[in-house]
């Protein structure tokens, strides 16, 4: 039987790309009770991490059916997700592809889910953040069929779904007002930079964006993601479900912020002030950190008596 040369190269690079995940994920660990259900996943973990991959699996079955329904989404492929408890592990999950500095990400095409614990209790951000994340973005490249979506709206709405926003991150953003560091939304289409410093900036200025934008009515957004998937084209999505361009509402939304944000810049210049607030954000960061430890301490004593 003959078969076409497209149909060929499609075979082996399916193979090619299934052969070295299949392999990491046997010499992984151990396979935990799958979710079922409308959004299907499994569990890889180190041996002796139960207690830990309980946790992660009770945050997916809770805040699955939440992310989804706001995307509209109605059911998903299989996701697998990856518990990493060193960041060794967290970066051969996917080698090469990862920032290390990350407490998560997601392969959408590849419906992975990668947690580096470590990063996560070492950080402000708690766990259920963390998934709630990374869950946006594998669950709107299903929804709206893997078409291609701004970087800035991509993120923001990560954020957005995720409930990532603080008294921290938003000083840092008006600072970013002030100092004319933020760039423009559209330059952000096609990625962030690569600075830590201006990405953070990046992320905060996607997420007000984001939120800004579904502020009216959040019905919109699954207006949105359903152009998207049935015209395959997010631009075209976007001007049906809000009348207008990105291009104009990035004009709008930088027009708002340099009417509202400007003047915060200015206060937060203010030394008594900006020294109030820095030791107040000190304070809440050190009694994150000092519950985390407590956290993974009676991890490591109910899995290791």
């Amino acid at each position: 039987m003959n078969r076409s040369p497209g149909r060929l190269f499609l075979f082996f690079s399916v193979i090619v790309f299934l052969i070295p995940f299949s392999l990491y994920a046997a010499n992984w660990g151990r396979l935990t009770d799958v979710v079922r259900g409308r959004f299907p996943f499994v569990f890889y973990y180190p041996e002796g991490k139960e207690k830990l991959a309980g946790e992660v699996k009770a945050i997916i079955e809770n805040s699955s059916p939440i992310v989804a329904s706001e995307l509209g989404l109605e059911r998903s492929d299989t996701i697998s997700v990856f518990i990493s408890v060193t960041e060794r592990g967290y970066l051969n999950i996917r080698s090469g592809r990862i920032p290390e500095w990350s407490a998560g990400f997601s392969d959408t095409r590849g419906r992975i889910l990668g947690l580096n614990m470590a990063a996560i209790l070492r950080g402000d951000r708690p766990m259920k953040e963390v998934v709630r994340h990374e869950l946006s973005h594998l669950f709107l490249a299903q929804k709206v069929d893997y078409a291609n979506v701004p970087v800035w709206f991509m993120e923001g709405l990560a954020m957005h779904q995720a409930g990532q926003w603080s008294l921290r991150r938003r000083m840092q953003f008006v600072e970013g007002v002030w100092k004319k560091e933020v760039p423009f939304l559209k330059d952000l289409d096609d990625g962030f930079p690569a600075d830590a410093e201006k990405a953070r900036v990046a992320y905060s200025l996607s997420f007000m964006a984001v939120e800004r934008l579904l502020n009216s009515d959040r019905g919109d957004l699954v207006t949105l993601t359903s152009f998207t998937r049935d015209y395959g084209d997010f631009e075209k999505a976007f001007a049906l479900t809000f009348g207008m361009t990105t291009e104009e509402y990035a004009d709008q939304f930088h027009n708002y912020l340099s009417d509202h944000y400007g003047y915060l810049g200015t206060l937060l210049q203010s030394i008594p002030y900006f020294s109030g607030i820095a030791l107040l954000m000190l304070i809440v960061y050190a009694v994150k950190r000092y519950k985390n430890y407590r956290k993974l301490k009676e991890w490591d004593r109910s899995e290791n008596p």
